[in-house]
């Protein structure tokens, strides 16, 4: 996943690739979520990634959905993934887009 905001217009989703920029040394684990915003930001499928030496370059998709809501405001998130074993957190800014 790049560091570039993402938008993501209510009531859809969008999915996004994530890999490891290099090999790990023991299988890493990372978690994906949402934090900050109302809640219309959500992790659909793939909040947790098990990258191993055999497929830390094979992108994993993860799910992202926006609810559709009756104010006209954009919501704003930060979606974060956390790997295990000492690796950088990364950290991507979403928002909502009204229809």
């Amino acid at each position: 996943m790049s560091s570039s905001d993402l938008v993501i217009p209510e009531g859809e989703t969008r999915t996004v690739m994530v890999s490891l920029a290099m090999p790990p040394r023991v299988d890493v684990w990372v978690k994906v979520a949402v934090q900050g915003g109302g809640g219309d930001l959500t992790v659909d499928d793939g909040a947790s990634l098990r990258f191993t030496l055999n497929n830390w370059s094979v992108p994993q998709l993860v799910t992202l959905g926006a609810a559709v809501d009756a104010d006209a405001d954009v919501e704003h998130a930060s979606v974060t993934l956390t790997p295990t074993q000492g690796l950088p957190i990364v950290t991507v800014q979403a928002h909502t887009q009204e229809p």
